[in-house]
């Protein structure tokens, strides 16, 4: 299994794979953001795109931002989807984890639905509001 993210240039040719999972994340926000949106913003750099591979087949999505506060930047996965997190989320905390420390984060934060907070209160994650916390 892979946890990589996705190359802008690449971006076209695997967003077919990509969106149908994505879009499960972002339909949940419709007033706040598309699927295009984000597509668009992934193309300026706004976002990064991840993806969880096996066998060369995609099976979940993740995007994440670098947010800069005036105390320091926090990592920010803004949306995920996809099937199988059992699978995958030890690795894909690992690699975000190692990716926020290699870009001077101080924290992670994830936004997502309140279902999220028993899985990743096991992995030292702390409810606050409706944000994921894991501090670095």
């Amino acid at each position: 299994m892979k946890f990589l993210p996705v190359p802008v240039e690449h971006l076209d040719t695997q967003w077919q794979y990509i969106e149908p999972l994505l879009n499960k994340a972002v339909c949940i926000s419709p007033r706040r953001v598309t699927i295009d949106d984000v597509y668009n913003a992934t193309k300026k750099g706004n976002y990064l795109v991840w993806t969880v591979q096996e066998n060369n087949k995609i099976i979940a999505v993740f995007t994440t931002r670098i947010i800069e506060y005036p105390r320091g930047n926090i990592l920010a996965v803004d949306f995920a989807g996809g099937d199988r997190m059992k699978d995958w989320i030890e690795l894909v905390l690992s690699t975000l984890e190692a990716h926020a420390r290699h870009n001077k984060c101080v924290s992670l934060e994830a936004f997502g639905r309140k279902g999220w907070e028993k899985i990743l209160n096991k992995f030292g994650c702390k409810a606050a509001y409706t944000t994921f916390k894991k501090d670095l």
